[in-house]
This record gives structure tokens, C-alpha cells and sequence, in this order.
């Protein structure tokens, strides 16, 4: 903040107000968290504190809309997390687990056609 802006809390006080340009992304450190536990944990942690945007559960390609053109990259989840996070790297893998078990698995294909076409 520039001088004279931002003057508030009476008696000359200036107020503080960080601005976040940018995401700031976790990474699972701790061999002890399964991948996806950690990540759905990190994804939450990120979620509450505002660092990422929250993406819908089958929005595996980040757009913001779950539609037929995350098909693809459900698929590429299905198959694993590293070729996943090759094709997407700003996107999170657990959006795959569409049944919310803590899990990217083939568990997840019905819930994940429930939300694609609405029913979920």
C-alpha cells in the first residue's frame, strides 16, 4: 500500500491488506499420508485457506465445468496419478475420486457418470 491509503483504526493507524497473486500449492511430505489420503487432505487445507480454487469433484481437467470434456482426462486418472499430473499439472488427481472414498479407483466411474450427467 502506497502512503495515504489504506488509513484506518483511528489514531493515524494504517491497515494491512495482503493481496494474493498467485496459488500457492502443497506438496505431501510426510511417506506416512497414502497419496490420495494427502492429497484430499492438502486439497481441503488449500480449499479453507483460499489458496486454490475449489474445483467440483469430475472436473478433471479444471475448466469449471464438469462436462464430456473431462472424460479424457477421468480416464487418465483411472490410469494413475503420474500421467495425470503430466497432462494437468495445475489440477488435482483426487478430483477423480467422484464417490468421495479416498480413493481414485474404478469405484469411482458410476458416481463420476452420476455427475456428468447431472443425477449425482
Amino acid at each position: 500500500m502506497g502512503e495515504g491509503q489504506g488509513q484506518a483504526g483511528g489514531a493515524g493507524g494504517w491497515l494491512f491488506e495482503p493481496t494474493f497473486n498467485r496459488a500457492i500449492k502443497l506438496r505431501q511430505a510426510d511417506p506416512r499420508i497414502t497419496s490420495d489420503a494427502g492429497a484430499l487432505l492438502l486439497r481441503e487445507v488449500d480449499q479453507r485457506l483460499g489458496l486454490t480454487a475449489a474445483y467440483t469433484p469430475g472436473d478433471l481437467n479444471c475448466d469449471g465445468v464438469v462436462n464430456f470434456d473431462d472424460i479424457n482426462a477421468f480416464v487418465l486418472a483411472l490410469s494413475g496419478a503420474a500421467g495425470y499430473e503430466a497432462v494437468y499439472p495445475d489440477c488435482d488427481v483426487t478430483l477423480a475420486d467422484c464417490n468421495g472414498d479416498g480413493a481414485v479407483n474404478f469405484d469411482d466411474i458410476t458416481a463420476f457418470v452420476a455427475i456428468l450427467s447431472g443425477g449425482y
